[in-house]
């Protein structure tokens, strides 16, 4: 019964301005709403009124008088408001860049092409391990990368360089700022200054002997990471990861790791052209299908590990790293230890490695450092390489970098490279680097003399 009366109720009032529009043949055939009757009522009352003689003459006249006073001189009404319009920006800052309101997208690349001479005939002999000379491109990468809805990050960048002849994925994630940067996606575990450095930034073409062997690289997982203070002195990092290959794919039980990472800046000046920076990290690993294997090719990409462990029965894998850097102008140090330690059934594998490495800009420029990722960044010259205006940057580096391995059955061996560098920065996009590496093997008591350059661009 409720629901008859309310149907009816509802069919009345709908039925009642519906009547009354048809009763009235004047009245527009679509303009049936209150508003529009309210108005056109009151427009009929004030035209009978101007008829009649009476009412409202005098009272208007004072109203257009009082309004013609108010407005601006040359104005006499009031303009609508400007409906505003979404500006988008194209334009080039190391990247192509689009923006518009709370979006930014870039998109851009790298380029790194290496050559590369060896000698060490003893070695060869010593070894096996054949050192042809060759060349090669170290890099080729294509992104596009931004923030979308002003505060939802994303980067697609891929591989071409691979030498397998597929395209991988390099970092492909998503990033949610305000949920302490969750990242979700293929990028990098939070360990290690030189590792987390990009490749565009490190001092020397390759990264050390234990960056490469002791700290992992990119696998696919999930991360938050979140600056300490306003001033962004430090950062903490924690994330969840799964051993992956390089199309960021994996399948089974386990192969999980934990890792953390701390920095801070106990000191540090206005531009951070002096700081002092410490960091420290941790991962626990599962051992990858119960299997554990550590190798480290020599400081020149072109050549085999010369060394490792072989795979080894293994349950988990425990890491860490200390890394220290000090910046006074164009002056730098940097130095890093790696540690690992191996469960297995038989007792525990140890791990070690450490590097230190120092450069000096001769053109007086100082190393950038990203607070926001704890790690160093873009170096711009002061006048930037073009004829007969300016010379660029030029730095100096050496670096010394030592690796121990051990397996499960207690056999280990050493290597130590020292490298001397010279890199010239012809603009914040372009480099043209200069390596020479001496690579030396405990187990043979040789060496191997490396030579090589590499061009460098990114856009």
């Amino acid at each position: 019964m409720r629901t008859s009366i309310f149907c009816v109720a509802v069919c009345v009032a709908l039925a009642a301005p519906l009547a009354a529009h048809a009763e009235d043949p004047s009245r527009p055939g679509d303009t049936d709403t209150e508003d529009a009757e309210d108005t056109e009522d009151a427009e009929d009352a004030e035209d009978a009124e101007a008829r009649s003689g009476t009412g409202r003459w005098s009272t208007l006249a004072e109203e257009v008088a009082a309004l013609q006073d108010a407005a601006p001189v040359g104005n006499p009404t009031t303009a609508a408001p400007a409906i505003p319009q979404e500006e988008w920006k194209v334009y080039w800052k190391d990247a192509l860049t689009i923006e518009g309101p709370d979006t930014t997208i870039k998109i851009g690349g790298r380029t790194m092409i290496d050559f590369a001479g060896f000698s060490g005939d003893d070695f060869e002999a010593a070894t096996g391990i054949g050192l042809d000379d060759g060349t090669e491109f170290r890099r080729a990468r294509l992104y596009v990368l931004g923030t979308i809805h002003g505060n939802i990050d994303f980067k697609a960048q891929y591989e071409f360089a691979t030498g397998i002849g597929d395209t991988a994925f390099a970092d492909v994630y998503i990033r949610f700022q305000d949920l302490y940067g969750l990242k979700v996606g293929h990028f990098k575990e939070p360990m290690g200054l030189e590792q987390l450095t990009s490749s565009r930034y490190i001092t020397f073409m390759e990264r050390t002997l234990g960056s490469n062997a002791l700290t992992p690289s990119r696998n696919m997982g999930m991360q938050v990471m979140h600056p300490f203070s306003a001033a962004r002195r430090g950062t903490w990092a924690v994330g969840l990861f799964r051993d992956t290959n390089a199309f960021a794919k994996d399948t089974g039980d386990g192969d999980l790791a934990l890792t953390g990472r701390l920095t801070y800046l106990p000191y540090s000046n206005a531009d951070d052209s002096q700081l002092v920076h410490l960091g420290a990290a941790l991962s626990l690993r599962d051992a990858d299908d119960d299997l554990e294997l550590f190798a480290s090719r020599p400081e020149a990409h072109l050549l085999p590990p010369f060394f490792g462990t072989g795979l080894f029965a293994a349950n988990s894998t425990d890491l860490f790293g200390l890394e220290a850097a000090w910046v006074d102008g164009p002056f730098s140090l940097q130095t890093e230890y790696f540690g690992g330690s191996t469960d297995t059934d038989v007792g525990d594998a140890e791990q070690s490695a450490y590097y230190l490495q120092a450069s000096y800009f001769l053109t007086g420029e100082h190393r950038t450092y990203k607070r926001s990722a704890g790690a160093f960044g873009r170096v711009t010259p002061t006048r930037d390489f073009a004829k007969g205006a300016g010379g660029g940057a030029w730095e100096l580096a050496v670096r010394l970098s030592h690796l121990e391995l051990e397996d499960a059955g207690s056999t280990s061996d050493e290597q130590d490279n020292w490298t001397l560098g010279l890199n010239w920065h012809l603009n914040r996009s372009t480099r043209i680097m200069w390596n020479y590496v001496r690579a030396e093997l405990d187990s043979v008591d040789e060496h191997v003399d490396m030579l090589m350059m590499r061009f460098q661009i990114e856009f």
